[in-house]
């Protein structure tokens, strides 16, 4: 190589090599110090992408396991008021039954209701104050129209067997029917009954309908021009009933958005197509056509028998489109139809409250994307709604009474307990689902992000011994040039 002092070559290139080895040596050092193999996008540019979507993935598990241990903190509160509820309940069954026994004087009983009276009042203490973050879990908060929430209306269609056995049934279910309105109409629900009765296929009782009705006077008159036939209890028309296409239940004309709710008063089973009998239609195309429809059908009948079960199939039909399955601890015609008319009240208004009630309804979010909630409702546990507000163990006659509601409350808030229970059971399994989703997510981040810090302490010491090397050279490089000064003396 000719010796040349204009142009340095060998200096320039040994600056180059040390700025190259200066460059890596600086990224090696970021990765080192930082532990991550990608620090910025030009470091990697789709697995930075990659990367940064998954740690926004991360960071909203993060939040949806705090959100859902929220919600499981949230049930706690709310079992725990529950249980102090039923306790409540369960002392005042233990009053009532006390006050209903001859041994005890009027004055006892005097006592027994003063205590009675307190235990209603803690009640109402404790649904109104378990609170959780300012949110009441035992009740529907105020708000909307003087604090009640806003219902639906119903449409709910009796179709009642009128066969021969069924007539003190249906003279209890016509004593029984007004205090159910006024049930409904207590909770604000803009309810019309309907009325379809039935008796044989062979003996060619004719299906008998009558119109929706608000009025109740009306429908128990209706009720009373459907006496029992003389019929047997079998074969039976009641998938007619439902299904036909001018008198059966399903040919009235509902509101538009209300809540359809059929019930089935028997004492005997389903005779359908199929089973040799002159019945038109099949237990499935039933239960298609209800579910098709919006409608809920709920049975009320007897306990089966060896030889006889009423409630074989019915049960399918309920089962199927969300209702109530009620079967009589004896023979129907002596059933108290009263509690169950109570607890089908109830029913219906809660399913008849309308869609987006925020003051009735509790979302828990347990995923990562929009609308991936669990949806609480919340249930009135008050002393209204329990209906067990005016009951009173003083005098024994309305101890008696009260042991009933007692009883029918109790189920109530066993039932809203189970409910809250069940939500925390699943939301416990969310969270679990949540942990290992981070942990696998994390691990995924892991191996595209982090650096390998033996590799990457390797390429640091690399690159530091290059560097200095290079120093070295750009030194040697420039001392090279100053021999040219020997050609000049």
């Amino acid at each position: 190589m000719s010796m040349v002092i204009a142009n340095n070559l060998s200096a320039l290139g040994a600056l180059n090599t040390l700025n190259g080895n200066t460059n890596s040596l600086s990224k090696a050092l970021k990765k080192v110090s930082s532990g991550q193999r990608i620090n910025n996008a030009g470091d990697d540019s789709s697995g930075y992408a990659i990367s940064e979507k998954m740690r926004t993935q991360i960071r909203t598990l993060d939040q949806d396991r705090a959100n859902v241990q929220n919600g499981v903190s949230l049930c706690k509160v709310a079992l725990g008021g529950l249980e102090n509820v039923k306790e409540s309940v369960a002392r005042m069954h233990d009053l009532a039954m006390q006050s209903t026994n001859d041994t005890m004087t009027d004055f006892d009983r005097q006592i027994l209701q003063k205590e009675y009276d307190q235990l209603k009042d803690n009640i109402e203490s404790i649904v109104y104050e378990t609170t959780f973050n300012g949110i009441h879990p035992l009740y529907p908060a105020e708000g909307i129209s003087s604090g009640k929430p806003h219902f639906l209306p119903a449409d709910i269609v009796f179709i009642i067997d009128t066969t021969g056995s069924m007539s003190g049934a249906i003279a209890r279910v016509k004593a029984n029917i007004e205090n159910f309105a006024d049930s409904l109409a207590a909770a604000g629900i803009d309810y019309q009954f309907g009325l379809v009765s039935y008796g044989d296929v062979l003996s060619g009782d004719p299906l008998t309908k009558k119109d929706f009705t608000a009025d109740i006077t009306t429908f128990k008159a209706n009720l009373e021009a459907m006496p029992a036939t003389t019929g047997g209890d079998s074969p039976e028309s009641g998938l007619e009933a439902i299904m036909d296409p001018t008198d059966g239940a399903l040919s009235f004309p509902f509101r538009d958005g209300s809540v359809k709710q059929f019930i089935v008063v028997t004492d005997a089973r389903v005779h359908y197509k199929g089973d040799g009998t002159a019945s038109t239609y099949t237990i499935e195309e039933t239960n298609a056509k209800l579910k098709e429809e919006g409608v809920k059908l709920t049975y009320v009948t007897e306990p089966d028998t060896p030889y006889y079960k009423p409630a074989s199939h019915w049960h399918q039909i309920a089962d199927g489109t969300g209702g109530m399955e009620i079967v009589s601890p004896g023979r129907l015609d002596s059933y108290d139809f009263s509690i169950m008319l109570d607890d089908y009240a109830r029913k219906i208004s809660v399913e008849s409250v309308a869609d987006g009630e925020a003051e009735n309804w509790l979302y828990i979010q347990e995923g990562t994307k929009a609308n991936q909630t669990i949806t609480l409702h919340v249930y009135d546990n008050r002393l209204a709604a329990l209906g067990i507000g005016d009951t009173k163990v003083n005098p024994m006659e309305a101890a008696h009474l009260a042991m009933d509601k007692l009883d029918a409350a109790l189920e109530i808030v066993l039932s809203h307990a189970t409910t809250w229970g069940a939500t925390a059971s699943r939301l416990e399994y969310a969270e679990s689902n949540i942990v290992t989703a981070h942990e696998n997510t994390t691990n995924a981040e892991s191996i595209i992000r982090d650096a390998d810090m033996a590799m990457a302490m390797t390429d640091f010491t690399k690159n530091n011994i290059l560097t200095q090397a290079a120093q070295s050279m750009l030194a040697q490089a420039n001392q090279n040039s100053s021999n040219v000064l020997s050609l000049l003396q």
